[in-house]
């Protein structure tokens, strides 16, 4: 038996599903995709947030020109 994890991280999300290899080699889904909103765009969205905290709109407001 071989479990095998898979994530998958795009834009706005990560998904996560678990499969299971069967000794006759077929696949069972232990886990089906799920996840939340923590892919790439999310991470840029509080990294702007942050500086914007730190720096101030008006500052991020000139940057973004």
């Amino acid at each position: 038996m071989l479990i095998k994890l898979y994530v998958c991280i795009t834009g706005g999300t990560v998904d996560i599903t678990v499969h299971e290899t069967q000794s006759d080699g077929s696949v069972r889904e232990l886990y089906k995709a799920n996840g939340g909103p923590w892919g790439g765009t999310k991470i840029d969205e509080q990294f702007l947030n942050f500086f914007t905290d730190i720096a101030g709109a008006d500052v991020m407001q000139e940057f973004e020109r």
